[in-house]
């Protein structure tokens, strides 16, 4: 069996995963006027980033009216 380690915690709970490839022409726009870094590899890095794409997805999926299971519930950063 697969598990994952999330915060500290074991879970034996399947959840929907998402792989983000930032798009570098469209995250100064995005990134700048949220006060963001517009630098890709600094984008990559910021805790913050990462939360506001994370909440943009969740907005996303609201709007799609996916159900909370069928949405993403935590996100890595990217390497850069």
């Amino acid at each position: 069996m697969d598990f994952e380690t999330y915060k500290g915690h074991l879970s034996w709970q399947t959840h929907p995963v998402a792989v983000v490839v930032p798009d570098m022409e469209v995250i100064p726009g995005w990134a700048g006027p949220r006060g963001l870094p517009t630098d890709m590899a600094a984008f990559c890095k910021d805790e913050t980033a990462k939360m506001q794409v994370l909440e943009d997805m969740h907005r996303v999926g609201k709007e799609a009216q996916l159900k909370g299971f069928e949405m993403v519930s935590c996100a890595e950063r990217c390497n850069t």
